[in-house]
């Protein structure tokens, strides 16, 4: 099986979210019939609304800075699918992806021909197998693990970890996960096991309630982060800097919301410990700085710059509104263009309100996706959101607006999704249009 022969028959499959199946009879049989590779390294695993995937990142590189060998599974991604599985914080090989899919499509036809699988299992289901059976074939010591959506029956949820985490919860996938705050964390909170600890970010206090009702059901031990006394400083362009047993520690991630992730990271640092591990503050001092995760406030070094941010619901829009609101008046563009797409189940009104009066121009995007929101007009109850709104056909068109209208010392921000951060990231390869991403200390 070549790449685009796996790639076609993944999304043969369906789409990741709108053919999803959540349970766990079909990938409990298929990895049973592959020996239950996950039981051969240890799993910390991780669910949340946001912050789940930068928690898994930070932790992952600290690991990695500490010479353990680390594995880490994360969704969506945003280029190409092998971002999805990564060892030693490098993507899968194409022809490790290939070798490894062949065998799992081989087992299921099996499993589908004597009956034990009724269903072909979903895409998730899919990706799930190939990054367990990818680090067992990386002799992982430990894999960073993060829930693809929901918790309780979620593929991933197979797992038995020496740690969960959960992040800070809100609302987002209602359709799947509930209406309510209280459904959404009892979601979330079935990834808590009998006797494994569990580390919980600061929570709503409806949301602490479950989550404080399941654990006690299940005979899981857990660690609230507010225990965790760490402050934190601005330090410059965007970046935090926390004091932690004296030192201060520099965050390669930026944005306020990132000093939480990083107090989170490093409370799981010291449960590890705890655990037999061995990392030390050196190995926490450089993967805090050396943590580096695409599309999470991503400024690009262009003409004009480019700043690339997935926020896609109302929590994530208030974190990159907290950290626009002061960054932008230190840089000072004379020219802020907001490129703006999201799905249709997102809180458009909520996120609009909230984001699009930061800048002179907003361009709504559609988006070649069955799940995207699609403009038509513009709707006159957020036009006076903005100085000036426009609707462009495609990706590419809007990024032909927001360049011109930038001009070459302005910024465009991309936000709303993270498929469109994606779709841009793409473009600008295609293009071979020169970027460079603006790190901490360059």
């Amino acid at each position: 099986m070549d790449y685009q022969t796996a790639i076609d028959y993944l999304y043969s499959l369906g789409h990741e979210t709108l053919a999803m199946k959540l349970g766990l009879e079909n990938i409990s049989c298929l990895i049973n019939k592959m020996g239950n590779p996950h039981q051969t390294y240890s799993s910390i695993h991780v669910a949340g609304t946001n912050g789940k995937g930068s928690f898994c990142k930070i932790l992952a590189t600290i690991l990695v800075e500490s010479s353990i060998s680390t594995a880490l599974f994360t969704s969506p991604h945003l280029m190409d699918l092998t971002e999805r599985f990564q060892y030693s914080l490098k993507p899968i090989s194409i022809n490790d992806f290939c070798q490894i899919l062949s065998e799992i499509k081989l087992t299921i036809d099996n499993l589908l021909s004597e009956k034990s699988l009724l269903a072909r299992p979903t895409f998730f289901e899919h990706v799930t197998a190939i990054a367990l059976e990818y680090f067992r074939k990386c002799q992982a010591r430990v894999a960073v693990l993060e829930v693809g959506l929901g918790g309780r029956l979620d593929s991933t949820n197979i797992v038995t970890p020496i740690l969960s985490v959960i992040t800070s919860i809100d609302f987002d996938h209602q359709q799947y996960l509930g209406n309510t705050l209280s459904n959404i964390a009892r979601e979330k909170a079935g990834i808590l096991k009998k006797g494994v600890p569990a580390l919980i970010a600061p929570q709503q206090k409806e949301v602490k309630k479950v989550i404080e009702e399941v654990a006690e059901k299940v005979g899981s031990p857990l660690i609230w982060l507010e225990d965790k006394d760490i402050s934190a400083t601005y330090d410059r362009d965007g970046y935090w800097k926390i004091n932690y047993l004296d030192k201060d520690l520099i965050l390669g991630l930026r944005g306020k919301h990132q000093v939480m992730t990083a107090k989170l990271a490093i409370c799981a640092i010291e449960l590890l410990n705890s655990q037999g591990f061995s990392i030390t503050l050196d190995n926490i001092t450089s993967g805090l700085k050396n943590t580096n995760w695409p599309g999470r406030l991503e400024l690009l070094n262009n003409q004009p710059d480019i700043l690339l941010d997935g926020a896609h619901n109302p929590h994530g829009v208030d974190a990159l509104r907290e950290f626009l609101s002061t960054w932008l008046i230190e840089k000072q563009y004379p020219t802020k263009v907001l490129i703006f797409s999201t799905m249709q189940d997102k809180d458009f009104s909520s996120m609009t309100k909230n984001l699009f009066p930061l800048f002179d121009i907003v361009v709504l995007v559609n988006r070649n996706d069955p799940r995207a929101k699609q403009f038509s007009k513009i709707d006159g109850n957020f036009s006076l959101l903005s100085k000036e709104i426009i609707i462009a056909e495609n990706v590419d068109k809007a990024l032909k607006i927001a360049k011109e209208k930038a001009k070459i010392n302005g910024l465009i921000t991309i936000s709303g999704s993270l498929h469109l951060i994606g779709e841009v990231k793409k473009l600008l390869k295609e293009n071979f249009q020169p970027f460079e991403e603006k790190i901490y200390g360059i």
